[in-house]
């Protein structure tokens, strides 16, 4: 059987609940073909707009979009081989940003705290473009 799903989704927050309030914007944009003979796979992008990290709307994260996807191929009934593709466009993106007091030490040997706090960005950098190959044994 012939499948070809084509999902979208936009919703009115970036991370649902606390980004809905903060007025973020968000969009997931699927695509996915499946049960086309021996081989299946996916395209997803995720747009993540810019939403306040504190209250007083001082401080804000940086708009991001990321496109990953994968393709699979049916060996036998039990066994399929795949390749999954991460950051496929290799963009530079914050996975998480938080902005809150720090207060850093010096990274020398033997550095010293800085002698107060002082608010800063905290962030994940998202992962460069990363390719996995896999095999799998369903059981």
């Amino acid at each position: 059987e012939r499948r070809l799903l084509l999902r979208r989704q936009l919703a009115a927050a970036g991370h649902v609940g606390e980004a809905a309030d903060q007025g973020a914007a968000a969009a997931l944009l699927g695509l996915t073909l499946g049960g086309v003979g021996r081989f299946s796979g996916s395209l997803r992008g995720r747009y993540l707009g810019r939403r306040a990290l504190v209250p007083d709307g001082t401080a804000f994260s940086t708009p991001s979009f990321v496109m990953n996807g994968n393709a699979d191929i049916r060996l036998t009934g039990r066994w399929s081989i795949g390749i999954g593709g991460f950051n496929l466009l290799n963009r530079r993106y914050e996975d998480i940003t938080y902005y809150f007091d720090t207060r850093i030490r010096d990274p020398r040997p033997g550095g010293a705290l800085e002698p107060s706090t002082a608010p800063d960005y905290v962030t994940h950098p998202g992962e460069p473009r990363t390719v996995r190959l896999q095999l799998r044994l369903r059981l």
